[in-house]
């Protein structure tokens, strides 16, 4: 069997960027601050940088600064003017190595006002640190200046507490700079499913701080207070709070109160996010936190006992019960859309077949592997995941096909590298999608999207949540690139940017806990669900990724089974695609002072009555992909996906 490893464990963020120490004042070293837009949980970066207005004209003796924020390129107007807005106005610190100058600089008429002249602050490099919004002087004469949170940020509280700041070496003798602005605070995201509107949010946070006008820093004090953050029109609620540290919101106060007029929860500050220890809220991120609301209780895991879930958009038929499968041969035709069990004695598959317009995906891998993709599970099931999102996105992506054509450009040097989208359709790995003549001396069908991974990258472990972000946004952070796929720069980065939360990771060897509550949490939420599993392509074959479609809940309502497709089997998939059914099992991990349970996938028991318990596989790791229609409507307003 093939050797299918990751290549390592991503980092705390989810567009995988390293972060480099803040600069000290005069020190002349780059800041480089990230904003996120949603954990589901995770710390990001934005990717594109647009210029804005002029603020001055182009003149030996005048500085000609321009001025932009760090986000997709749907953030800036077509002038460039950003979300800056008539009247606004930005704070200027100019370091020339011996003082520090302090100018306010305001948008009239479309212009930066008033110009500056270049020779007011000598000839030599300056170190330029711009903010927004201004404060007023406090006649101390020191760098710093003092802050304090609204604790009301329904409406005007978020924006003004939404500190912004840039940082640009300017050298000697030069007159033009871009300062890109980027969030100083950090922001938090609070997602309720099955909740109504009468749910109220309340966020704990230190509440008064000090804000450095040379480094961007914002510093917090022990001062808390309660706020109210501003609800948004998809139901969640954000707040902007100091970047602090998040142990103090583990105690009895907690770090979120969830009440209505009968009832109040308190939730303390998650342990962990993006598979690491969460220890703070860092400066330009965001922590998004997911509850799920039971009728009638406490927000919580939902009453599902018994109970099947599915991924957003299929359509399918539920699981009948065992005792209710017909049996087919093991290269039997078996009619599309059933399930039904592989006729065996020794072991026990039960399989639902493929069929038309049924919403799920299952790309394999080349029969016996005869294509030099044998390590390439994280890009099978990438591309299942990524075939959901379009699909599902379709009026979205049409409208982006529209505006800007089904290819993307990438120049280096004095070449021109162009790719093209891949289609959305898809058949199975057989000849007619298993639907006629299976002679393997036909053409076997080619599903496009996954074809696209195959031709710009290596035959190497990765994950399959880099691979979705790297089709969408061009992020390549641990994508094994390929001759051009170097230079790819994403299929939908006019609306995208790596800073945009597409794809999520769970833990590493999740707990059945955790394992419980991100795939419910996901399936509530519309997102497809993707994972890895540790040699269960046989011994030491290490880490497979897959694709889970949906689950069944005991009677406990934990998780019980999972529906998913491997894309190993394309020379054993009754038509050519299948989802299969297996158990999942806890069993408390020897290593663990606590007791916790580990999550592995199992076999089920064969007819014979003989063990599958050496059989299990640990579940090493989840992946969640949300639609981000959020983004999508922002861009196109008009257009209604569902309908």
């Amino acid at each position: 069997m093939p050797e299918c490893r990751n290549t390592g464990m991503p980092e705390y963020r989810n567009a995988g960027r390293h972060e480099e120490a803040a600069p000290k004042k005069r020190d002349g070293m780059k800041r480089r601050a990230w904003m996120a837009l949603s954990l589901l949980a995770g710390l990001t970066t934005a990717c594109t940088q647009e210029t804005n207005d002029l603020l001055a004209e182009r003149h030996d003796d005048y500085l000609e600064l321009h001025f932009s924020m760090a986000g997709t390129r749907t953030d800036l107007n077509a002038d460039g003017a950003g979300s800056f807005r008539e009247g606004d106005r930005i704070g200027l610190c100019i370091d020339n190595g011996t003082e520090v100058s302090y100018r306010e600089v305001t948008l009239t008429n479309g212009a930066w006002e008033p110009q500056l002249r270049r020779s007011d602050f000598g000839s030599g490099e300056l170190v330029l640190s711009a903010h927004y919004p201004t404060f007023p002087d406090d006649g101390s004469g020191s760098d710093t200046r003092s802050f304090t949170l609204s604790d009301d940020q329904r409406n005007e509280g978020y924006t003004a507490a939404d500190l912004i700041y840039a940082r640009r070496e300017l050298p000697a003798g030069s007159s033009r700079a871009e300062l890109v602005f980027t969030h100083a605070m950090h922001r938090l995201r609070i997602e309720l499913s099955g909740s109504d509107e009468s749910l109220d949010i309340s966020l704990r946070s230190r509440m008064r701080g000090r804000f450095d006008l040379l480094t961007g820093e914002a510093t917090a004090e022990d001062v808390f207070g309660w706020i109210t953050p501003r609800r948004n029109a998809d139901g969640s609620f954000e707040a902007v709070i100091f970047p602090q540290e998040a142990d103090i919101y583990r105690d009895a106060e907690g770090l979120l109160k969830v009440t209505d007029e009968t009832r109040e929860a308190t939730f303390k500050a998650p342990e962990s996010s993006g598979g690491e220890a969460l220890t703070e809220f860092r400066a330009g991120r965001q922590l998004t936190i997911r509850l799920t609301v039971k009728p009638g209780g406490d927000p919580d895991i939902q009453d599902l006992a018994g109970k099947q879930m599915w991924v957003y958009g299929l359509n399918v038929p539920d699981f009948p019960g065992e005792d209710n499968l017909p049996s087919y041969g093991l290269y039997a035709k078996v009619p599309a859309g059933i399930w039904f069990r592989k006729d065996r004695v020794y072991e026990e598959i039960q399989n639902l077949t493929w069929e038309e317009g049924c919403g799920w995906y299952d790309c394999n891998k080349s029969p016996q592997y005869s294509e030099n993709d044998g390590n390439l599970c994280w890009a099978a099931s990438a591309s299942d995941l990524l075939l959901w999102w379009m699909n599902n996105n379709r009026g979205y992506v049409e409208a982006y096909q529209e505006e800007y054509g089904s290819t993307v450009s990438a120049t280096v040097g004095n070449y021109t590298y162009t790719y093209t989208r891949p289609s959305m359709d898809f058949l199975p790995l057989l000849p007619n999608g298993g639907s006629g003549d299976d002679n393997p001396n036909q053409p076997q069908n080619r599903n496009e999207v996954f074809q696209f991974f195959k031709n710009h990258s290596q035959n190497v472990g990765a994950w399959n949540s880099q691979g979705v972000r790297w089709f969408i946004t061009g992020e390549s952070t641990g994508i094994p690139t390929n001759y051009a796929g170097g230079y790819f720069p994403g299929f939908f980065a006019e609306v995208f940017s790596e800073a945009d939360v597409i794809a999520t990771e769970s833990n590493r060897s999740p707990s059945e806990e955790e394992f419980n509550r991100f795939i419910v949490d996901a399936l509530s939420n519309r997102q497809a669900l993707g994972f890895t599993a540790y040699d269960i392509a046989g011994l030491n074959t290490g880490n497979h990724a897959l694709v889970i479609w949906g689950v069944e809940f005991d009677a406990a309502g934990k998780i019980a089974y999972i529906y998913y497709c491997d894309n190993n089997n394309a020379d054993q998939d009754v038509n050519g695609a299948v989802i299969t059914r297996r158990r999942i099992v806890y069993e408390t991990d020897p290593s663990s002072p606590t007791g916790k349970k580990l999550t592995y996938i199992q076999p089920l028991p064969p007819r014979n009555g003989s063990s599958v318990d050496k059989k299990r596989s640990l579940i090493t790791n989840l992946c969640s992909v949300d639609l981000r229609q959020d983004i999508w409507a922002r861009k196109y307003a008009a257009v209604h996906p569902q309908e």
